[in-house]
């Protein structure tokens, strides 16, 4: 949640800069403040999703890298490091 709301806050501030959003696992969007109460109803991960990864990418111009682990960061280069290869950055968050 916290990759989704710097993108969102970025496009809504710059509208052309280019997104990349790394992330472990699907990427999909859903309600923070939903996960306790969610386990505790006894509800499935994917019944809390507000949209699913590439549909929020799609949504928000963003490159979503989903499954990607970043392994390291090579600041002398500038690129995170992810077992799919090296990925530039300009600005990292």
């Amino acid at each position: 949640m916290a990759g989704w709301a710097a993108a969102e806050s970025i496009r809504r501030a710059d509208p052309d800069r280019a997104i990349v959003l790394i992330t472990a696992d699907a990427g999909h969007h859903y309600p923070k403040p939903r996960l306790s109460s969610a386990a505790g109803e006894g509800l499935a991960p994917d019944e809390i999703i507000m949209r699913k990864g590439p549909e929020q990418a799609a949504k928000h111009g963003v490159e979503l890298l989903a499954h990607t682990r970043a392994l390291s960061i090579d600041r002398d280069r500038r690129r995170i490091i992810t077992a799919r290869g090296g990925v530039p950055y300009d600005r990292l968050v």
